[in-house]
């Protein structure tokens, strides 16, 4: 009796230890995906400030040496006119003249903390920017989200 008790204790120890190691390298794996999906996000994001930053003619708002939460940008192309890129509701949008606003992150991805400062001088002038990104949380049972703050600075083109 004192053998079967024994050998149930040692078993019930050793299937606890393997559920939980399979546990923790689910969340290890989970982790690493959010880390993926942020960083790809940040990088479409990235791209699409400095695409629309160089292509234009001018910052409208905010103004210079001033920060805000919208940029405004006055582009080369007129069916572009006005270039708005903001904050609505954890996603950046983007709205390029009279067209339908664009999500420029993805789904899961909330984004939030966006500052966009007007820099330089009346002759030359640049956006910098900064925003944080986070992966939206689908499972109850992992403890925390990843989340990460960008910030650059982009030229206008002369």
């Amino acid at each position: 009796m004192v053998e079967i008790t024994l050998y149930t204790a040692i078993l019930s120890t050793l299937l606890f230890a393997i559920i939980s190691i399979i546990f923790l390298t689910y969340q290890y794996d989970f982790s690493n995906d959010q880390i993926i999906i942020i960083d790809r996000n940040a990088q479409v994001i990235e791209d699409q400030l400095r695409s629309s930053v160089i292509d234009a003619q001018s910052i409208t708002s905010p103004s210079l040496t001033q920060s805000s939460s919208i940029v405004v940008l006055q582009s080369q192309n007129l069916s572009s006119n006005p270039t708005t890129i903001e904050l609505i509701a954890n996603d950046l949008v983007i709205t390029k003249g009279t067209s339908t606003a664009e999500q420029i992150n993805s789904n899961r991805v909330l984004v939030s903390n966006v500052i966009f400062t007007h820099i330089g001088t009346p002759e030359r002038s640049g956006l910098q920017y900064q925003f944080s990104l986070a992966s939206e949380q689908v499972d109850s049972s992992i403890a925390n989200a990843y989340s990460s703050t960008y910030q650059g600075i982009i030229w206008l083109r002369i």
